[in-house]
């Protein structure tokens, strides 16, 4: 089945008027710029297509920093404990999609492999 790769095409936010462009997800790194108690949103749209076949999805995160809180378009799933994989069939939709990574400031350790992928139905 397809594997969706979700290393690129992400944006920063510490605050709503600040938006900037995450070329690759791994050599993110939070700014030194912001205060002490800030938090960084990473977020990074997708768009999902009809299958012929029945499929799940799963969100792999290889590596994550300390803490990273997850949501899949609203959907909170808690803070990521890196490597996982995350089933998260009944978040995503056709079309249009969000996932969204709240990395608090001095949080330990990088983002790697992450990427989603359609698992035929058992």
């Amino acid at each position: 089945m397809r594997t969706l790769n979700l290393d690129t095409g992400w944006t920063c936010s510490y605050f709503e008027a600040e938006v900037e462009q995450v070329a690759r997800l791994e050599d993110w790194r939070f700014s030194p710029a912001h205060g002490d108690g800030s938090a960084a949103s990473l977020k990074r749209r997708f768009i999902l297509y009809p299958t012929d076949a029945c499929v799940s999805y799963m969100l792999t995160i290889d590596s994550a920093p300390a803490g990273t809180q997850i949501s899949v378009n609203g959907h909170s799933l808690g803070a990521v404990a890196a490597p996982c994989v995350l089933d998260v069939t009944a978040f995503v939709s056709l079309e249009d999609n969000d996932v969204i990574f709240r990395v608090e400031q001095g949080a330990q350790g990088r983002f790697a492999g992450i990427r989603l992928q359609a698992i035929p139905c058992e």
